[in-house]
């Protein structure tokens, strides 16, 4: 309660790329959080469900809620040879391998937590090779990859790596790098320092540049490439790779169509939208929705399905669920679909697929994020389509459907960018009022685009409200507690009713009622066809007319006869016995202080209060909580300012920016649908 008594004082008190956010709603595992060491490695999940964690100190199983920790200890023969932990991977064994630094090798049991050191029979010295991979592959070969020293294959019987029966084969004077399953059968790609191998290990065939037998298109063109570092196919048919530029100085990346070799770089557009200009990928992952993940020093950047430009995710961004990062190692996609993003600065999880909420920053064309972290105040929709939001310091702002920023036009170019906007209502007629902090009204005609000033209580009090009644009469409600009524005749409002305190929300219905909601004094009904007073709901009423407090923040109308009144809670209102009741689901609120309630296509009433946003369903009055897992960003949001779009999707105003997200795509992810609600 005193939280967002708070927050009203605050914004209320003076009477006397946007484009879709792609800074994902992270959860973050650190050193405080019991973590070993905040430069992770890689993440695998074994048979059971446990998550290993591997970092550049020690390996770590974690359980939900805590770690069990593997470090080495000096003359301890069955722990990990060193903390310094290079790469993991688990295999189809549910053997977890470790690759440590000096090339030490092997694997932990995941079920009797024992560690099996594993030689590498070279003929060379290994420890001191620079650079070197563990790579677990789809057909059940494990290889040890030691550059200029060889492909090392993991053999059953012997328990040692060796060169027996390595799969793979590349020309005289190419070293391989990384080594990367077809789909095929016992097609393997090799990257060298020299160029791209293909290898068949069935025929025992290569082909490379200048040797291409089969006339493979991938091999045509990817001919001019050399010291290529890394390999991975997505589902799409793509083969994803990095080389090195010309001077070395560099690591460029690649995709080629499998089928007809057309081969696209990516590094001028991914360039176009890192901030740090010193930046290096390293690696490349698939998500199970399509989503293609670049990431390695000051960069992580995802290329959706059906995509054609990478979108950088930054590090470093305002809020407790921004990712920080200087460097990502790698990305592990999980049995429930979380990522579990490793980078020198903690684990970071995120289920982009879960995440239905977005915030969206209010900007314009051409400016930069963050600069206008204002409380929105309302939203509206045009016929068009365009949707308009107002701000308590940043005037008004401008979008498409697709949430992107509309330069300025009429309706926007009527507010100065430091305006105070208190409301914004569009009228029936295609009309939009705009109130401004010091009283002002403003009319923007849909027609003409030209704008008319309105003559009300300049300077002496706010207009928290505005509404139209089924007649097409204007209402208009003031932080002072007046209500007024606007004359189209002599183009002034006409002062004729005054409360107590603020007016939270006004809405008018369909039988000649203006139902008021009044900070402190509870809930009214007007009737239009006089102006009198003919119901007052308290907190302080008979038992069967009682609200839960006297702070009305908004109301709806559900049904013909059901308006739902949020007041220490939700209350059920039925307007022909006049009675209200409490709504079962309400304890089960996060909060009894209630901000918005606006009811969706489905028939779900979505709530937001002080300390979070929740659904209900209306015939079992099930309420689901939603939280940062589910993109909800913030829990300050700001009072009466909910909007059900043309689309279905609904928006929420908040004390920096605003939220939107689709129901019927929650609905549709939760594969369950409310049955048809029917009330009289």
């Amino acid at each position: 309660m005193r939280t967002i008594l708070f927050f009203i004082l605050i914004f209320l008190a003076v009477d006397a790329g946007a484009q879709l956010r792609r800074d994902f709603l992270f959860s973050n595992l650190g050193s405080r959080n019991g973590l070993v060491s905040e430069e992770t490695v890689a993440v695998q999940q074994d048979d059971d469900g446990y998550m290993w964690i591997a970092t550049a100190d020690g390996l770590q199983r974690f359980e939900g809620r805590r770690f069990l920790t593997f470090r080495y200890a000096e003359n301890d023969t069955t722990s990990i040879p060193s903390d310094n932990i290079e790469q993991m991977r688990l295999d189809k064994k549910n053997r977890l391998w470790l690759l440590f630094n000096e090339n030490k090798i092997g694997y932990m049991n995941p079920r009797d937590l024992t560690y099996h050191e594993v030689p590498v029979r070279a003929a060379s010295e290994i420890r001191n090779t620079a650079v070197s991979q563990l790579m677990v592959h789809d057909d059940g070969k494990i290889l040890l990859l030691l550059y200029k020293v060889g492909v090392f294959a993991y053999d059953e019987i012997k328990h040692e790596f060796n060169q027996a029966n390595v799969p793979v084969q590349t020309p005289k004077g190419w070293n391989p790098i990384y080594v990367k399953t077809d789909s095929l059968p016992n097609i393997y790609w090799i990257a060298c320092d020299s160029g791209l191998v293909k290898y068949d290990a069935k025929k025992k065939e290569m082909s490379f540049r200048g040797h291409n037998p089969g006339n493979d298109p991938v091999l045509s063109a990817a001919g001019d490439l050399r010291f290529i570092t890394f390999l991975s196919f997505d589902h799409s048919g793509r083969l994803w790779m990095m080389a090195h530029s010309t001077t070395g100085r560099k690591t460029l990346l690649y995709s080629a169509d499998v089928k007809n070799g057309r081969i696209k770089e990516w590094d001028t557009q991914i360039a176009s939208i890192i901030k740090d200009p010193n930046y290096r990928m390293i690696n490349v992952h698939e998500q199970s929705d399509g989503t293609v993940w670049v990431m390695g020093l000051n960069i992580l950047a995802g290329l959706r399905k059906g995509a054609s430009n990478f979108e950088l995710v930054e590090s470093n961004l305002p809020g407790p669920f921004a990712i920080r990062y200087d460097g990502v190692r790698s990305i592990y996609e999980d049995r429930e679909n979380n990522l579990w993003v490793c980078t020198n600065k903690g684990l970071f999880r995120v289920n982009p697929t879960r995440q239905f909420f977005h915030a969206v920053q209010n900007g314009r064309p051409g400016e930069s994020k963050y600069t206008y972290p204002q409380a929105v105040t309302s939203i509206c929709q045009t016929e068009n389509g365009e949707i308009i939001t107002g701000t308590a310091g940043n005037g008004l702002f401008r979008f498409n459907t697709q949430l992107e920023p509309l330069p300025v036009n009429a309706i926007t170019g009527s507010s100065g960018k430091d305006e105070a906007v208190s409301y914004l209502f569009q009228q029936s007629n295609g009309d939009l009022w705009k109130a401004s902090e010091d009283g002002t009204i403003t009319v923007i005609h849909r027609s003409s685009g030209k704008t008319e000033k309105v003559g009300f209580f300049t300077g002496l009090t706010i207009i928290r409200q505005i509404t139209e009644d089924q007649d097409g009469n204007i209402w208009v409600g003031t932080q002072s507690g007046r209500v007024a009524k606007f004359d189209p005749v002599t183009k002034k409002m006409i002062h004729l009713l005054r409360f107590k305190n603020r007016i939270m929300r006004l809405m008018a219905d369909n039988k000649k009622n203006l139902w008021v909601g009044v900070l402190q004094n509870g809930l009214f009904r007007v009737d239009i066809k006089d102006n009198s007073i003919a119901d007052n709901y308290t907190a302080d009423g008979p038992k069967d007319k009682k609200l839960f407090s006297n702070d009305v923040y908004d109301m709806l109308r559900y049904s013909d006869s059901l308006y739902i009144i949020a007041a220490g809670g939700l209350n059920m209102l039925n307007v022909y016995t006049k009675t209200v009741s409490r709504m079962p689901s309400t304890s089960e609120l996060p909060s009894s202080v209630v901000c918005n309630i606006i009811k969706d296509r489905l028939g779900y009433l979505w709530v937001t209060t002080q300390n979070g946003l929740c659904s209900v369903n209306m015939s079992t009055h099930v309420v689901t909580n939603y939280n940062e897992r589910d993109g909800v960003h913030t829990n300050s949001f700001f009072p009466a300012t909910s909007i059900l779009l043309n689309d279905g999707r609904i928006g929420f105003g908040t004390m920096r920016d605003w939220m939107i997200f689709d129901p019927a795509t929650i609905a549709k992810n939760n594969l369950h649908l409310p049955p048809v609600i029917k009330m009289t």
